[in-house]
This record gives C-alpha cells, sequence and structure tokens, in this order.
C-alpha cells in the first residue's frame, strides 16, 4: 500500500518560540491514495490548493464536532445522547423495525434507556432529612396490666395487692412520658420529609415543563 505526503507549508520555521494564532505551520500529513485522489478531485472542483482543501474540511469537522456538542448541551451531554443513541440502534436491530412505528420497539428502547441512565448520572444523595426519619425510634411498648387474683374460679370478692398495681402505675407514666417524646420525634421527623418530598415533586416539575416546552403532551 502506497502513502502519499501532502506538504502544509509554515510561513515560519521557528522552534521554541510563542506561535501566533494567525501563524501558519507547516505538516506532513501522510494519506492512502484513495484519500488523496479525494481531496486532489475536490481541490479542482473548489479551485483551491490541495494544503487549502484539506485544512478547510479539516476545520469543518472541528466545527461540526464543536457544534454538535453545543445543541446537546456539551461534551458529557451529548456522549449521554451518543450512547442513548447506540442503544436504540441495538434494539432496532434486533427488532428490525423502528422505535417511532413499533410499540415494541420503543418499550424496549425505553427499557435500556431507563437502565442505562442511572449508570451515567451521579448517585442519587440521601438526605438526612430521609435518614433521620428512617432513624426515628420504635413506638414505646405499654407496660402489661398484672394479673387479677380469682382464686377458686370467682369472679370478683378477693383481695387485691396494691404492690403491683403501684408498680404498673409508676411503670404507666414512665410509658406516657415516653409516649409523648416519640410523638414529638416522628411529628419532626414528619415536617423534615415533607420538605424533602417537595423537594422531589419540585424535580418532577422541572422534567415535566422542560419536556412540554420541547414536546407538548400529545392529545388522545
Amino acid at each position: 500500500m502506497r502513502f502519499y505526503t501532502v506538504p502544509l507549508l509554515s510561513t515560519s520555521e521557528g522552534f521554541g518560540m510563542p506561535r501566533k494564532k494567525s501563524e501558519t505551520i507547516g505538516l506532513n500529513v501522510r494519506m492512502k491514495e484513495p484519500l488523496r485522489r479525494k481531496i486532489e478531485t475536490a481541490s479542482k472542483s473548489n479551485g483551491v490548493s490541495m494544503n487549502s482543501e484539506l485544512v478547510r474540511r479539516v476545520e469543518e469537522t472541528f466545527a461540526k464536532e464543536e457544534a454538535g456538542a453545543a445543541v446537546y448541551g456539551g461534551d458529557k451531554l451529548e456522549a449521554l445522547f451518543r450512547v442513548l443513541g447506540g442503544a436504540a440502534n441495538l434494539v432496532e436491530a434486533r427488532t428490525e423495525k423502528l422505535l417511532t412505528e413499533d410499540w415494541d420497539t420503543m418499550a424496549a428502547v425505553r427499557k435500556a434507556w431507563d437502565t442505562l441512565i442511572p449508570r451515567l448520572m451521579p448517585v442519587p444523595p440521601v438526605p438526612p432529612e430521609i435518614e433521620d426519619a428512617m432513624n426515628a425510634p420504635q413506638p414505646v411498648e405499654a407496660p402489661s396490666m398484672p394479673a387479677m387474683p380469682y382464686p377458686d374460679g370467682l369472679l370478683g370478692g378477693a383481695e387485691i395487692d396494691p404492690k403491683p398495681w403501684a408498680a404498673y402505675e409508676a411503670k404507666m407514666k414512665k410509658y406516657r412520658q415516653e409516649l409523648e417524646v416519640w410523638k414529638e420525634t416522628i411529628i419532626k421527623a414528619g415536617q423534615k420529609t415533607a420538605i424533602v418530598t417537595e423537594r422531589f415533586n419540585a424535580i418532577d416539575r422541572l422534567g415535566a415543563e422542560a419536556s412540554a416546552e420541547l414536546l407538548p403532551p400529545r392529545e388522545n
């Protein structure tokens, strides 16, 4: 296979000196004959030298890449959309149908996107309010009542020992105090959770509004 060298001539041959943006730098580009022939044909068609044709095409390539990235919101988003597009192409190749025309293909593509997007996005943080709610204490248990004495199967008339009942009342007093503390803790946790819920609702609204601006909902 023969290679051809196309000289990109320079107006300056200085080394180690900072170059000006307007300065033309000399390069030797090696290419195969079919590509050289295409450049030669294009240069003749456009009435310019092979050097000018090659430089123009390189500049256009960079300009298209930069413009494409700008359309998608930057390099990272462009890369994301390329991955999603690749997944769609794989599904369409297997079903041999277009996602815009076939419901099954669309559903498979959507499943692929739903799987890929979380892998490419930041891991969602667990808000401290949610952690507090998850770590909220369990409700306290009420103490058991002391057993009632029913001698000889009688339902009443037996003498009741006051000591177990005094201990039970003391436990009930402590239980009521702990129950109030637990209620206050749960109320505060619920208030914090409500703030996080509103945050998530705001995120959903933002996404819905953005999608509606780009593509209004379809009427049934």
